[in-house]
């Protein structure tokens, strides 16, 4: 293709100088002319063709490129999703691990609660041992320094839901239906409260009780009824002991239950005069609760 352009070229040239009526010698230059300028275009020609190879192997360097792009730009979309990807598992991640926190917390919470509640229990059961022993010490105490008492009627020691409970029987302190001690009442108290002296982690319940009689009518006017005669009783019992014993007024109290609480029946006579009574029980002083 480019052998026929320069041909052409050629002849155009050939026939302007025919037609010009050059000279010979002119015609000769004119020749030299064409021939450098065929090999111009040749060389012009053989340039466009290196440039053809070269625009060739740029556009393939350039697709070539461009692929490589859109796969950087689909490795690089995939990592911005495989990215989000890993902030939502990073977030769903610190959520588990949060709510992981909460629940060790919790679980330590209840641990050291538990672990209170058995230390509680624990010093309970100990105080309850404690206390228990104790009690067995005081009862055994008053048995044994309150033998006789025991032996001759007038008092009874027993041990009731932890607490040890002396009982006096009426006929040892009182005359029936009155509230003053009788001699033989104040010896049996004054020897019962030189022991109680002695037990000071124990306040003394003085507890009046009676049978269901009615008060007669003349001692109505100062007893209305067997409660009244049973709050004196106990009364006149923690006055004696406090002016006789020197026992604290502290761990003295009086409660009056008149006849309701009775341990044997009132139908008989016998029952009425085991109902008819005075105990002074005694139970664990609560340091606390005494302030």
């Amino acid at each position: 293709m480019t052998k026929k352009i320069i041909l052409f070229a050629a002849v155009m040239i050939s026939i302007a100088s025919l037609n010009g009526c050059v000279s010979t010698k002119a015609h000769q230059a004119t020749l030299s002319d064409k021939i450098a300028i065929a090999d111009e275009l040749e060389k012009a020609q053989a340039l466009l063709n290196e440039c053809e190879i070269d625009r060739s192997a740029l556009s393939a360097e350039l697709e070539k490129t461009r692929e490589l792009a859109e796969e950087r730009e689909k490795d690089t979309a995939d990592l911005i999703v495989a990215l989000e990807e890993n902030i939502v598992d990073q977030k769903i991640s610190e959520a588990l691990l949060s709510d992981l926190n909460s629940k060790l917390q919790e679980m330590k919470t209840n641990a050291d609660l538990q672990e209170q509640r058995i230390s509680d229990l624990f010093n309970k059961v100990q105080t309850s041992e404690e206390q228990a022993t104790r009690e067995k010490q005081i009862y055994d105490q008053l048995v044994n320094e309150l033998k006789y008492m025991v032996d001759s009627g007038q008092a009874e020691i027993t041990r009731l839901a932890g607490k040890t409970r002396i009982r006096l029987a009426e006929s040892v302190l009182f005359i029936s239906g009155k509230a003053d001690l009788i001699t033989v009442g104040e010896e049996v108290l004054a020897k019962i409260g030189e022991q109680l002296k002695s037990i000071t982690d124990r306040r003394i319940m003085i507890e009046g009780h009676t049978d269901s009689v009615p008060i007669g009518k003349t001692l109505q006017m100062k007893y209305p009824s067997n409660l009244e005669l049973s709050a004196a009783r106990a009364v006149v019992v923690h006055q004696f002991l406090r002016s006789k014993n020197q026992i604290s007024a502290n761990n003295l109290a009086v409660v009056a239950y008149g006849p309701y609480q009775p341990i044997d029946t009132n139908e008989t006579e016998e029952g009425r005069q085991k109902n008819r009574r005075v105990v002074l029980a005694l139970e664990p002083i609560d340091n606390q609760g005494s302030k």
